[in-house]
């Protein structure tokens, strides 16, 4: 029987995300966009990249940042408004989401330097 690995993504709060991986790949498909859209912006300085709103610590997170951009004028009140409204909807559906899954436990880098769940033994 083929086994499915799955995704590698550890969640804000520090759960796995437990969506199948790509063929050959650590993270599943919207993870991997996530982590190539971070690693292609890794060296950009004038984008605000929000953390990750998969979880109410994320969204959080995401808030102090953009209130933090706005007080250093690094945007204006227009895009931080859209932002808070866009944050606000995430938080609602942020709610929503069951908590059930275990905490990862270990974590490993990968070959950006990015946390990530190890892979889990063979069974």
């Amino acid at each position: 029987m083929l086994k499915v690995k799955g995704c590698r993504h550890i969640m804000p709060g520090g759960r796995r995300c437990h969506s199948p991986a790509l063929r050959g790949m650590a993270y599943c498909f919207n993870h991997q966009k996530i982590h190539v859209a971070l690693n292609r912006s890794k060296h950009s300085h004038k984008r605000l990249e929000l953390a990750s709103l998969e979880s109410s610590e994320g969204v959080r997170r995401a808030i102090t940042q953009v209130c933090d951009a706005l007080g250093k004028a690094r945007i204006d009140e227009r895009k931080a408004g859209i932002m808070m409204y866009g944050l606000q909807l995430a938080t609602k559906l942020v709610r929503k989401s069951p908590k059930t899954d275990p905490l990862v436990q270990d974590a490993c880098l990968d070959a950006h330097g990015f946390l990530m769940a190890p892979d889990p033994p063979l069974e």
